[in-house]
């Protein structure tokens, strides 16, 4: 096989980028590779592969580094550590350089076959397309997580997106360049295209069951993904504290002044210390629940003003950089 060296594409002017993050992916590597060369390959355009390496400990930069010298067109990134999946697209964004980009999953959930439906509605003039999951080939935890996350998003947050999108799409240039400039350390691509009002639309596509490995989204990660969602992207957990707390007000009111109405006219005491301090103890509870609510709000605020980068390289491939 030639070679394609990372010079030769980078002076082309490219039609598709397609971005990877990879995180301890190296038995699901070489077959995600072949398929998708075949797949871009057969569009007759030009194309490059950028993978992030989000950090592995197992073999899949060494794997990446021999895919590269097979084929210039692939080009790594390897940051310092796991700094996330999120942070790991963001510097694919970063550094592609196609008309359009397309983002899919290493784990071959998102089969590379399905880039051509894709690419094929973009032609209609969106600014994103989404592949949507019909028929989700994940576990049941997933799933449910997936449904009650979507509900929050379409009830709290605003963000209008069918049931079942995924993070497989093709996005214009437009907006990977829109999506470059915003500062914003936690990232939901969805609900941020959501807010730039992007033109997009969703297409039905295969959801295929993870083959080789393990996933790296165990359930509490999951959960505190869907916590980083909730809170970076919508103010109601903080409105419900102030109803939840005008609410308990009034009650206290009306309980104190039937207390003080009994004890006045009727001489009747305040038995139930028993009572009194359940209720103590419940109210007690919900304050530092609301505390601790408020305390995460107040930890992304200083996080974000402390302005570190979302992510740092540790080195790159393919990007006419001396290797």
């Amino acid at each position: 096989m030639k070679r394609q060296t990372g010079a030769e594409t980078q002076d082309e002017k490219l039609d598709f980028s397609v971005v990877i993050p990879v995180y301890n992916e190296q038995d699901n590597l070489r077959e995600l590779y072949e398929r998708l060369s075949r797949v871009m390959s057969g569009l007759d355009s030009p194309y490059e592969i950028i993978i992030s390496d989000d950090g592995s400990n197992d073999g899949s930069f060494e794997l990446l580094k021999e895919l590269h010298h097979q084929d210039g067109r692939l080009k790594v990134i390897r940051l310092f550590r796991n700094f996330g999946q999120a942070a790991a697209i963001s510097a694919g964004l970063q550094a592609c350089s196609g008309k359009y980009v397309i983002v899919l999953d290493a784990d071959l959930q998102h089969p590379p076959e399905e880039i051509p439906k894709l690419i094929r509605e973009m032609e209609q003039g969106y600014d994103i397309v989404y592949g949507l999951r019909r028929h989700r080939k994940d576990s049941l935890y997933r799933r449910a997580g997936s449904k009650l996350l979507y509900w929050y998003m379409t009830k709290f947050m605003g963000i209008k997106l069918p049931e079942g999108t995924s993070a497989f799409r093709v996005m214009n240039r437009k907006m990977v360049a829109y999506f470059n400039e915003l500062p914003e350390r936690t990232r939901f691509f969805g609900a941020l295209a959501s807010w730039l009002g992007a033109k997009y639309t969703c297409i039905d596509i295969e959801h295929a069951p993870r083959k080789k490995g393990k996933s790296g989204y165990s359930f509490f990660r999951l959960l505190r993904i869907s916590l980083n969602l909730a809170l970076a992207f919508s103010a109601i957990p903080l409105r419900l504290i102030g109803i939840f707390g005008i609410l308990v007000a009034l009650a206290g009111f009306s309980l104190g002044l039937y207390v003080l109405i009994n004890k006045v006219f009727f001489g009747i005491g305040v038995p139930g210390y028993p009572s009194i301090i359940l209720v103590i103890t419940f109210f007690s509870g919900v304050i530092l629940i609301s505390l601790s609510i408020v305390g995460e709000y107040i930890k992304r605020i200083y996080t974000q003003i402390q302005g570190r980068p979302t992510y740092f390289v540790r080195e790159t491939l393919g990007f006419n950089t001396k290797e």
